[in-house]
């Protein structure tokens, strides 16, 4: 079994180039197209301009045509909880908050991994509540902080890095309880890591097209390349 593996997008023009190249390749040799969460950003851009952008009317068009191909799972994100419900699905696209995959005798247990963030694991019984009137303050995000359409990076910090190394860990520890191979994203640090048998595998972002993407063959993972990057 060939997966392609996929995670927050966070679509906007600027780099959706990255994610159609892979959606492409993916059409052609992948068994499973998987994304693993925050494909759209309904927190910075809001319902409106989701609903209006191209891109996204463009990635539903490109969604629907994989789909006829290639097994196609979207996992929600906390950037795009619940915003499935605000779109027609392409029929036999499967939209969940996690999954598993059993690929013969290996497990893969595919979640978004916003559940292994301190900063924000605390806020999951009631965010589902929250996120359905959040988005209408997206505004304030385009106003002060970025222009619409075009998500702006956050240089890492101390705070960032010790969030991602807890991401990661909680990561690793759901591996060895469930006995599975875990699949997430959330803090864009794409990269496999293995401890005494047990893998993670964290699918990268396309804010920056040389850290996006992993293909899972067989059980051996390796970092998806793209072909206008020359390292990964």
């Amino acid at each position: 079994m060939r997966i392609y593996i996929s995670s927050d997008e966070h679509l906007s023009f600027d780099h959706r180039q990255v994610v159609e190249d892979f959606m492409e390749e993916a059409m052609e040799k992948a068994d499973i197209y998987l994304c693993l969460g925050d494909r759209y950003d309904a927190v910075r851009y809001g319902w409106d301009a989701i609903k209006r952008s191209d891109v996204v009317g463009r990635d539903i068009y490109m969604l629907a045509n994989l789909v006829d191909r290639v097994e196609v799972i979207l996992i929600e994100g906390n950037h795009d909880w619940g915003l499935w419900k605000q779109y027609l699905v392409p029929d036999g696209v499967k939209v969940c908050r996690s999954c598993t995959i059993q690929d013969g005798k290996r497990t893969y247990y595919c979640t978004h991994g916003w559940e292994y963030d301190w900063t924000l694991s605390w806020t999951r019984s009631f965010y589902s509540k929250v996120f359905g009137w959040l988005p209408q303050f997206a505004w304030i995000y385009d106003k002060f902080f970025a222009t619409p359409g075009k998500l702006k990076k956050r240089e890492p910090d101390l705070l960032y890095w010790k969030s991602v190394l807890h991401i990661d860990k909680e990561a690793m520890i759901e591996a060895i309880k469930r006995k599975a191979v875990v699949l997430y994203g959330h803090s864009h640090n794409r990269g496999v890591w293995r401890l005494e048998g047990n893998i993670t595998i964290n699918a990268g972002t396309a804010l920056e097209p040389g850290r996006y993407g992993v293909i899972l063959e067989d059980g051996k993972p390796r970092l998806w390349k793209h072909p206008s990057t020359s390292t990964t």
